[in-house]
């Protein structure tokens, strides 16, 4: 990987941790719910990565909800592999 595409990485490297810092100093501000997960992620995609084991829901009552950092640091896991499977 050269130089110049880290730096194309850093604001998405950036955006994450800033996720990360307001799930821990904002826990309830991080999660959505279910209904809400499926719309920005997609339904197949919650469900491929609940079946492997990556992604982990947070129960309240009988609500699901998802974290927002969880869920962003597992996109961005995925374009990572996209990228270098294209190379």
């Amino acid at each position: 990987m050269s130089a110049l595409e880290i730096i194309d990485q850093v604001p998405e490297f950036a955006r994450l941790v800033a996720l990360e810092i307001k799930r821990n100093l904002e826990p309830h501000e991080d999660e959505i719910s279910q209904n809400e997960a499926w719309k920005r992620y997609g339904r197949g995609w919650i469900a491929k990565m609940m079946e492997r084991g990556l992604l982990h829901p947070i129960c309240h009552a009988n609500k699901r909800c998802f974290s927002i950092s969880e869920c962003e640091r597992l996109k961005a896991k995925e374009n990572v592999a996209a990228r270098l499977a294209t190379k």
